[in-house]
């Protein structure tokens, strides 16, 4: 504490002690202004330092404010003067008693929400998103298989390949059935060894679901449709 603030300590002290058994605040402080052991506070207009507007004569007893009490701002009702300066009041929260010394504790009144630029919805104020349209049930979600643009689904390499086999009088390699598939328009792929890539198929359809698929080896690199 600096020298400053104990001298301050003193004199509100002395104060506290001169006014209370003479009448209160009120009465007593322009007597302990004379005798110098009180000196009003010099407020500058406007907001004060901690962003209050309120004045003295704004505060209003039974009407409930936002007070900084004990580091925090809570909900006070104010309950009436207090003889000694301020004023009593209640803590909505606790319930507790509180003595309010001074206005600058004082935020606002509980409820009021500080002024602020209202910000102006994109389209102009007012504006509000129109509201869109329920969707189908029957319509909802992606479209069905083969709705897609309106064009019916392509078979997949492995199933052109049966179609091909299908067709076929006897057994094709995989260039063979390729080459077939890609002339009919069965099958389309940008890769570089289709071939390749629908033998592999072939092989691990028969090796995944045996006497099931659709395909069986009938020599080396050649393949048949299970019929």
């Amino acid at each position: 504490m600096t020298k400053r603030q104990r001298e301050d300590q003193q004199v509100r002290w002395f104060h506290d002690q001169l006014c209370g058994p003479l009448g209160g605040h009120e009465q007593q402080s322009p007597l302990a202004e004379e005798l110098g052991l009180y000196q009003p506070a010099r407020h500058s207009a406007g907001p004060n330092r901690k962003g209050s507007t309120m004045k003295k004569s704004d505060v209003k007893v039974g009407t409930t404010y936002r007070v900084k009490v004990s580091g925090s701002v809570q909900d006070v009702r104010i309950t009436g003067e207090n003889p000694h300066g301020g004023w009593n009041g209640v803590n909505v929260a606790t319930n507790r008693s509180v003595r309010i010394k001074s206005v600058q504790r004082l935020r606002r009144v509980a409820g009021e929400r500080p002024a602020k630029g209202k910000k102006t919805a994109p389209g102009g104020a007012g504006s509000k998103r129109p509201a869109q349209p329920p969707l189908d049930a029957t319509s909802a979600g992606r479209p069905a298989t083969g709705e897609r643009r309106g064009t019916s689904r392509r078979p997949s390499g492995l199933d052109a390949a049966a179609e091909v086999l299908g067709k076929a009088d006897g057994p094709l390699s995989a260039a063979e059935m390729v080459k077939r598939m890609l002339a009919k328009g069965l099958w389309r792929t940008n890769g570089k060894t289709p071939a390749s890539t629908i033998y592999a198929a072939i092989i691990r359809e028969i090796a995944a679901k045996g006497d099931k698929s659709r395909f069986r080896k009938t020599d080396r690199g050649r393949f048949d449709l299970v019929k």
